[in-house]
């Protein structure tokens, strides 16, 4: 697939008697026009419009899908991890029990190559256009191999590079300072945008970026308009380390470190552990909760999606890695 629009390109028109128009979520009859990559329009009509306009010469290079096809926008996937999904069947039930982020996953990935990242990471956006998602929110080590790859495949989305100076792979990997600059590389770059991939910065979470990070985050996020992609309080082990380094709740850090006074979009993910104390710090306008339904599971601690929702806070649905949840459909 082929993402630059050029003006020799020929326009496919698609009519199917089944369209979902965009958020209105009503299905009508219509003419989908094509140019590139790149919706051109939705015109509704009639299947008998279409066919005088077919017959006239006005409407070329038409395919009919016929009345037993439902034509729809690609799904959105807010929060994914598209190269682990090499990682299915490492980890046991007694892993999956524990820490299996750290006592797992870290230990792979300070191993992985940015070849590595960029080859399982097309493996990713294969199984996620399988399961109807065109958009990816990606959080991962070697970003600019995860661009290269969603670029390859077709897929859209925000690739977010994981920043982390206190613990975890990210250390090993090139240091926070190179996923920076991989982040604006891909911010600045008009072939990527083009493609329909831009940056978002990723730092990893609350008990592995340090305030001094933090606040790099901040001036790069409100400097460049760039949103912010982090895990919040998505385990029993960050909210604790939280605690015991600064007393405050890993939203409380967030809040300490000038992260949601700033102007940045935040989406945050997992969110499990959130007080209403916590909730209530947050801003409809500019933070939106993330949740991984097959994460929580996992975790034993669903969501209070009716406590978020109860604010006016926005909810983003997201698979997680699919070694874990086993898919890559948000449906």
């Amino acid at each position: 697939m082929t993402a630059v629009t050029s003006p020799a390109t020929k326009e496919l028109n698609l009519f199917c008697d089944s369209v979902i128009l965009g958020d209105r979520f009503v299905s009508n009859s219509a003419v989908v026009s094509i140019r590139g990559s790149q919706i051109q329009k939705v015109l509704e009509m009639s299947r008998s419009e279409m066919e005088a306009k077919r017959s006239s010469g006005e409407l070329s290079n038409l395919e009919d899908l016929g009345p037993d096809v439902m034509l729809c926008p690609a799904f959105v996937n807010t929060h994914t991890h598209l190269a682990m999904n090499a990682m299915r069947g490492v980890t046991t039930a007694r892993d999956m029990a524990g820490n299996v982020v750290e006592d797992v996953f870290f230990r792979v990935e300070g191993s992985l190559t940015a070849d590595d990242v960029r080859a399982f990471t097309r493996m990713g956006c294969y199984e996620a256009v399988l399961a109807g998602v065109g958009a990816c929110f990606d959080h991962y080590y070697f970003g600019e191999a995860v661009a290269a790859a969603m670029a390859e495949v077709g897929m859209s989305g925000a690739v977010a590079p994981t920043l982390q100076d206190l613990s975890g792979p990210g250390l090993v990997l090139g240091g926070w300072e190179a996923a920076l600059e991989q982040t604006l590389s891909i911010h600045r770059d008009p072939a990527l945008r083009d493609r329909g991939i831009v940056a978002a910065l990723g730092p990893h979470a609350t008990d592995t970026v340090s305030p001094k990070l933090w606040s790099v985050i901040v001036e790069n996020a409100e400097r460049e308009n760039i949103p912010i992609h982090v895990h919040v309080a998505q385990s029993h082990d960050e909210f604790r380390r939280a605690h015991d380094r600064s007393g405050l709740s890993p939203v409380g850090i967030l809040e300490r470190d000038g992260v949601l006074g700033s102007r940045a979009s935040l989406l945050l993910i997992h969110a499990m552990f959130l007080s209403n104390q916590d909730l209530d710090k947050l801003s409809p306008e500019r933070h939106t909760l993330g949740i991984c339904p097959s994460s929580s599971v996992q975790f034993g601690f669903p969501c209070d999606v009716a406590a978020w929702r109860a604010r006016g806070l926005g909810v983003a649905v997201g698979t997680d890695a699919s070694c874990s949840s086993d898919q890559m459909n948000v449906q």
